[in-house]
C-alpha cells in the first residue's frame, strides 16, 4: 500500500512501507534505499509506493488455419 500523499506522515509509516525494522530508524538511510538524493525529507516518501511493478510475457499461440486450399497461381507469359 502507498503512503498517503498529504497529511502526517511518520518515520514509522515510512519504515512500515520499506519493510524495516521499527528500531533505530534513520531517515537518511531510507532515504538511500530507495535512491533519493539528498538532503533527505520526509516529504520525498509522499505517495511512495514500494511495490516493485513487473512484466510478465504471455506467449500467445499461433495462428492454425483450419482449411487446407491450395492456391495455384497462373501466370500469362506475353
Amino acid at each position: 500500500m502507498a503512503l498517503p500523499t498529504s497529511g502526517q506522515l511518520s518515520l514509522r509509516d515510512i519504515a512500515s512501507e520499506l519493510g524495516a525494522a521499527f528500531t533505530n530508524i534513520s531517515l537518511g538511510s531510507m532515504s538511500d534505499s530507495v535512491g533519493f538524493a539528498a538532503p533527505d525529507k520526509v516529504s520525498d516518501f509522499y505517495g511512495y509506493s514500494n511495490l516493485t511493478a513487473f512484466y510478465t510475457s504471455i506467449t500467445q499461440p499461433k495462428a492454425v488455419f483450419a482449411c487446407n486450399i491450395s492456391i495455384i497461381n497462373t501466370f500469362n507469359m506475353l
